[in-house]
This record gives structure tokens, C-alpha cells and sequence, in this order.
């Protein structure tokens, strides 16, 4: 079969197309050609899987999103197609484009591997989160392309920049480097909103975070009244306190 393609007017070879687009079309026409064998089977089985493998072996970025965004939506168009896909993978871009529910984690820290359902994760979340702004929070950062944590060996969180750009070069003098480490800058105010999902995961886990020290200075107001306010002070104040989120809700305790 010889495949062309239109641009603008000209009918163009399907070999004009790049590796990622002429990958996209071959799985395309295995998905095909996996339901023309189902229409056709006498009698049709009530149930199939479709094991996928790595898909980004064979997808750059770009077309890894376009694949999974529309896997699911050419099943559907499917009637009657009862069909439940398993879809191996090491890529960050298809767990970002990919559901919470749908996601399926190994854990090999230990000797025996465990399976880890993260949609059982969301459940407990949303059960202590009654709100569901843990639930948000967690999906709208994974959805910045920070699905790395899913594959690193350990985890560092970080709170700003500078610690992200100093950090690859402490890794290597420590000769960390044949681990994959994953250095995810999170702030102080957010890493707290963490610890359920890499308890879950079960990921040893760095926090680098500001001491972001502050003590109660009494000041007083236009009318003489003395009013607390939370001033920034040097570290070894006596009696300081800390403003960050981190320290305050987990850390310590």
C-alpha cells in the first residue's frame, strides 16, 4: 500500500513524513486492524487487552501527547469494541497527558514489587481533603511536566532556582550520577502538599527548604494600642518562629 498525504495542493509520499508521524500511523493502522479481526471473529470474544509497550520508544514528545490524548476516544468511537488497554511506559509526557485514576505504579524498593493503584491514593486523599484542593493542586503540578518523580530513585525538592541550577553539580562531585535523581523546585509554601503522594510511592526524599525566620515584634498602632506582627529577623534570634509552610505543617513534627 502506497500512503500519501495532502499539502496545500500537493499530494505528497508518506515517506515525506517524519520518524514520529510514520510511527503514529503504523500503531494507528495496528489498533485497525486489531478491531477488523474482532468484527470478524465468529464467535467474538466478550472481552480483549491490548498490551502496549512503550510507545515512546518509537514517539518523540510531540507525538506522544497526540497518542495518548486520542488512544481512548478512537476506542470509543468503536461500538460494542470491549476493550481494556495496558500501556507500559517511562515517559514523563504520557503520565502528563494521562488520569490520576488510570495510573498504575511500581514499586521495586524492596524485594518483592508492588503495584500501586493511584486512583486508591485519591481516594484516601479526597477522604481526609474534603474539599478536593489537595486532589487539584497535585494534578494541575503534575500537569507542568513534573511526572519525572514517577521514575527517579530518589527525589529532591527544592524551593527555588538557585538550588535547582547548583544542585546537578553537587550530585555529580558525590557521585551520585548513576542514579536518576529527580530535582523538583516546589517552594516552601507546597512541598507539605507532597508527603501523602511520596509516602504512596514509597521514594526516599530530600527537602531542601528556607528556615524563612520571623518573631512576634510588638508595635504599636496610630491609637498607641500595642498590635503583633510577624517581622523578618536575623536566624539566631531568641524565640524565633518560622513563616514557612513546610517547617510549620510537617517537618518538625
Amino acid at each position: 500500500t502506497k500512503l500519501f498525504y495532502k499539502s496545500e495542493s500537493k499530494l505528497l509520499p508518506e515517506a515525506y513524513n517524519g520518524l514520529g508521524y510514520s510511527n503514529l500511523i503504523y500503531i494507528t493502522l495496528q489498533f485497525v486492524s486489531f478491531f477488523e479481526s474482532y468484527s470478524k471473529a465468529k464467535p467474538k470474544p466478550a472481552f480483549q487487552l491490548i498490551f502496549i509497550e512503550e510507545p515512546e520508544a518509537h514517539l518523540h514528545p510531540q507525538m506522544q501527547t497526540v497518542f495518548i490524548k486520542n488512544i481512548e476516544g478512537f476506542i470509543k468511537e468503536k461500538a460494542n469494541w470491549n476493550v481494556q488497554i495496558v500501556l507500559t511506559t517511562h515517559s514523563s509526557q504520557i503520565l502528563t497527558d494521562s488520569n490520576f485514576n488510570n495510573i498504575r505504579y511500581f514499586d521495586s524498593s524492596s524485594k518483592s514489587l508492588v503495584v500501586k493503584n493511584l486512583s486508591d491514593f485519591i481516594s484516601k486523599l479526597n477522604k481526609t481533603d474534603t474539599t478536593g484542593e489537595g486532589q487539584r493542586f497535585l494534578t494541575q503540578y503534575m500537569s507542568l511536566g513534573n511526572c519525572n518523580m514517577f521514575f527517579a530513585d530518589k527525589i529532591i525538592m527544592v524551593e527555588g532556582t538557585v538550588e535547582r541550577i547548583l544542585l546537578p553539580k553537587m550530585i555529580r562531585n558525590f557521585k551520585l550520577k548513576n542514579q536518576y535523581i529527580s530535582i523538583i523546585e516546589i517552594g516552601g509554601a507546597y512541598a507539605h502538599k507532597f508527603k501523602g503522594l511520596l509516602e504512596f510511592i514509597n521514594v526516599k526524599t530530600l527537602i531542601i527548604t528556607d528556615v524563612d525566620s520571623a518573631v512576634s515584634v510588638k508595635k504599636p498602632d496610630k491609637n498607641g494600642v500595642d498590635r503583633t506582627s510577624n517581622n523578618k529577623c536575623p536566624v539566631d534570634t531568641k524565640d524565633s518562629k518560622t513563616t514557612n509552610y513546610c517547617l510549620i505543617n510537617w517537618l518538625p513534627q
